[in-house]
Order: structure tokens, then C-alpha cells, then sequence
């Protein structure tokens, strides 16, 4: 017997239709901590948003990372994130990031899809981790919607190589 699935209510966030989309994201690479990576992201022919780059791990650093501020948008009344993408294979993060600078916490969940492959992905908030620079903290409280002022994605397996990460459109979602 198959589960009922719930039915759900989608808002756009970032959909890549218009260079304006990509230029709300910022590179954070890991040079701000001494690194070499490098990591950009631009839209493509097809009106996708391209995250890609070259890892360069350097004593036990080796991340790229783009993040957008999500402005006046709330994730409050939201039960997570959906987001269409298609990856190289890779483990990636998508990043709910509470302050406006480098120095906050951030929550993170893991992105692992097929090679090549087109796919709808959708994160319940209740399954995002606490991060500080790589870190699990151990003072960190539960995620607080609320306080998410902005959006990210992650590469940070320290591996040396080529990335790339496609993405359609990022959505929020909440059950009916």
C-alpha cells in the first residue's frame, strides 16, 4: 500500500531566467581562510544558474561557496526547500545562512544526486545541521527560520578537481 504523499504549496525564490538572478549570489571561496579554490557562478544559455570551479585544497582547506540574500522573504509559515538541479556527481550543501557577513552560523544539508541527472530535491528544515566554519558547534541551537537572511550552496569535500553544479530554480515549500 503506498503512502499518501502531501500535497505542496511551492514560492519561487531564485529561478535564473535573467542575469539579474545571478548577480544577487557572491562567491565565498576558500581564500578567505588561506585557500586557493575558486568558484563562480553564472547563467547559462539554457537560463540555469552554473556553480562551478577548481578545488585546491592547502593544509586541510579546500571549499567554494556562493550565497544570495533572500531580501524580504520569509521562510517563516515553509516546512523546507526545494530546489531542481543537476550535478557532477559531487557532495554538495545547500546553506540557510543567518547574518549578513562571514562570520555567523550557518545550517546546512546534503546534496547528493547522480551524475548527470536532472533533479527535484526538497529539504525539510527540520533535517538542517548547524555549521561554523566547517565545524559542528556545540552550543548551536535549532534552526530559527526566522533569523535566515540568506541562501547558499557549497562544495567543501577538500578533494582537488573540477566541480560543476547546474540549478533550475530554488523554491520554498510547505505542506497543505
Amino acid at each position: 500500500m503506498q503512502k499518501n504523499l502531501p500535497e505542496l504549496q511551492y514560492e519561487l525564490l531564485f529561478d535564473f531566467s535573467s542575469i539579474e538572478q545571478a548577480c544577487r549570489w557572491r562567491p565565498v571561496n576558500d581564500v578567505i581562510m588561506g585557500g586557493r579554490s575558486s568558484g563562480t557562478i553564472c547563467v547559462s544559455n539554457e537560463n540555469v544558474a552554473v556553480f562551478e570551479g577548481f578545488i585546491t585544497p592547502k593544509q586541510g582547506i579546500g571549499f567554494s561557496s556562493v550565497k544570495a540574500p533572500i531580501n524580504n522573504f520569509s521562510f517563516l509559515g515553509y516546512d523546507g526547500v526545494c530546489l531542481k538541479m543537476r550535478t557532477d556527481g559531487k557532495r554538495y550543501k545547500f546553506r540557510l545562512i543567518y547574518a549578513d557577513d562571514y562570520q555567523g552560523f550557518a545550517y546546512q544539508h546534503g546534496l547528493e544526486i547522480q551524475k548527470g541527472e536532472w533533479r527535484e530535491v526538497h529539504l525539510a528544515f527540520s533535517n538542517f545541521k548547524p555549521c561554523f566554519r566547517g565545524q559542528q558547534p556545540a552550543n548551536a541551537k535549532l534552526l530559527n527560520i526566522a533569523q535566515v537572511r540568506q541562501v547558499g550552496l557549497l562544495i567543501s569535500d577538500r578533494r582537488a578537481g573540477a566541480f560543476k553544479m547546474e540549478c533550475d530554480w530554488i523554491k520554498a515549500y510547505q505542506e497543505k
